[in-house]
């Protein structure tokens, strides 16, 4: 999947446009996840855009950009994460939270949806492990956003500390891949310049 990487602030916290996901305004039950009245009004705006989700290709084209939507999201996330710690940026993260959550769900409920009303044959996506992340994450986004004026909870800091060691890790994983990249290469080049 092609999205382009975040490497500002202002590229993070830009609200990105959807063909299929409106920008706000959509009903949510207590835990975040979209009502069901909520899922139907986009599905209702997805065909009267013109999008026929009984044509497998178009389909396959919705979902692709919901896709690419929600890879950006990630991104955008990420970043956000990294980037420090404000009632500000808390206040983002819970906003791409439930758009990354409304992207998955919509995702799901497309891919649900039988491609002729006589037709069993739909793909079950199972999204609840990564919505319940995401629910977790955004819990604690909303308690952080409370806590900054009050200075930050147990809670809060064990979190960032969490991130801190994950993003550690990952940084770890890649240099070891790159090393070994670097090493294969290198035995490569020397295999080729003893074969001649």
């Amino acid at each position: 999947m092609d999205c382009p990487d975040i490497t500002t602030l202002e590229e993070a916290e830009a609200k990105l446009p959807s063909s299929v996901l409106p920008i706000s305004g959509l009903r949510r039950k207590e835990d975040g996840i979209l009502t069901d009245d909520a899922i139907n009004t986009i599905m209702d705006g997805i065909k009267s855009r013109g999008f026929d989700l009984n044509d497998i290709d178009t389909r396959k084209k919705v979902v692709a950009d919901l896709g690419k939507l929600l890879c950006t999201l990630e991104k955008q996330y990420s970043f956000l994460i990294k980037a420090g710690v404000s009632a500000d940026i808390s206040d983002k993260l819970i906003e791409k939270n439930l758009m990354m959550v409304d992207s998955l769900t919509i995702s799901r409920h497309i891919m649900k949806h039988p491609i002729n009303e006589g037709m069993q044959g739909t793909v079950e996506l199972n999204i609840a492990p990564a919505i319940e992340k995401l629910r977790n994450e955004r819990d604690t986004f909303k308690k952080l956003s409370t806590s900054v004026s009050e200075g930050f909870s147990d809670e809060v800091q064990k979190y960032m500390v969490d991130v801190s060691k994950e993003k550690n890790r990952l940084a770890s994983n890649y240099l070891g891949i790159y090393g070994f990249l670097n090493l294969f290469a290198v035995g490569l080049l020397i295999y080729v310049a003893a074969s001649k």
